[in-house]
């Protein structure tokens, strides 16, 4: 893919809710959680989010997965 676009012979359209993925240097990320459909920095996705809170506290979140109703 990066040589692809590195050539300028090509562009993606990538659906994709990887945080991996939407690191990709100098990609173009649209939100699609508002209208109209808008650029957005990897940092403001709620993916990029949920996957940093969850790596930088694991225990709380199985913590919150886990809770039993009655708790």
């Amino acid at each position: 893919m990066a040589e692809l676009v590195r050539a300028g012979k090509s562009q993606f359209v990538i659906a994709t809710h990887s945080p991996v993925l939407l690191t990709f240097p100098d990609a173009d990320i649209v939100s699609f959680d508002v209208a109209p459909l808008r650029s957005v920095r990897l940092q403001d996705t709620s993916h990029y989010q949920i996957t940093r809170g969850i790596l930088e506290d694991p225990q709380s979140y199985w913590r919150h997965l886990l809770k039993k109703d009655d708790d």
